[in-house]
């Protein structure tokens, strides 16, 4: 069962979280992103920037606000699925962004505003 299904901008193709893979897996070795599912979907359908290692991609969106992550960026990591979209298989904090190539960048984040 999907959590949430949103268009993949680093592929044209879509992406989506399964329940399975938030509770089984995210949330069990990550417990500190399970109140921001709202914000991990957010970066997947407009991150700040996106990576592509292999055919892994890497999204990232900065958490900004108050509190203790603020100066962290928020990690999506999506795999090909056998039907050519992208499922979601981590995300956490993270406080650097790096990958091998660049597939997808928001135009603000280089125009200043």
């Amino acid at each position: 069962m999907e959590v949430w299904r949103t268009p993949n901008p680093a592929t044209g193709t879509d992406c989506y979280l399964t329940h399975d893979q938030w509770a089984g897996r995210i949330i069990v070795r990550h417990p500190e992103v399970e109140p921001h599912l709202d914000h991990l979907r957010q970066a997947a359908a407009d991150p700040a920037v996106a990576y592509r290692n292999d055919e892994t991609i890497l999204k990232y969106s900065r958490v900004g606000g108050g509190g203790k992550y603020n100066r962290l960026w928020y990690l999506v990591v999506e795999r090909p699925d056998s039907d050519g979209d992208y499922r979601v298989v981590t995300a956490y904090f993270i406080d650097r962004v790096e990958g091998e190539t660049l597939v997808y960048a928001r135009e603000a984040l280089f125009s200043g505003r």
